[in-house]
């Protein structure tokens, strides 16, 4: 937004404050529209701000975020192709991760019981009957997928900004 301040405007609204009013002040408000729009808005006001006791902001502070309300707008459609980008590309991640965990979990899972039999072994029994615990392939990477889609949609609630 762009504003061109007109020149006599301070005299004007210095009139219209004080009541010192003049023929080039009339003069002046009859050739310029912005002037008697900003008449038109002082004068609206002082009549809403009759009956409130806050003081009203200052105008530079108001103008000034707008502009920032603006900026963060633009900033924001801007930045909405790269966000998508980025969520889609954690969806590609989460979704190659579990597929690799389903397809290797026999693998995994006789790593695992290795890696369990060699830091805690257990002293075989006097049974013949005595088999090693094997960590079960079942559905397992299916629930570490579900965790993960989970986590990835609730995380944002939890997260400021």
């Amino acid at each position: 937004m762009n504003y061109k301040e007109c020149q006599q405007e301070p005299s004007i609204l210095e009139a219209l404050r004080t009541g010192k009013w003049n023929d080039s002040h009339s003069q002046h408000l009859n050739d310029c529209s912005d002037c008697r729009e900003t008449v038109d808005v002082a004068r609206w006001m002082r009549l809403s701000a009759q009956g409130h006791r806050e003081p009203l902001p200052d105008a530079k502070i108001v103008w000034l975020r707008a502009q920032i309300a603006g900026a963060t707008a633009r900033r924001d459609r801007v930045l909405a192709p790269v966000m998508l980008a980025h969520i889609l590309v954690q969806v590609i991640i989460s979704v190659c991760s579990a597929g690799w965990l389903f397809w290797k979990w026999p693998e995994i899972g006789s790593a695992l019981t290795r890696l369990v039999a060699t830091l805690y072994p257990v002293p075989l029994p006097l049974s013949e009957n005595f088999v090693p615990y094997r960590i079960p392939a079942g559905p397992w990477p299916l629930y570490a997928l579900l965790a993960i889609v989970v986590f990835w949609l609730v995380a944002p609630l939890f997260t400021e900004g």
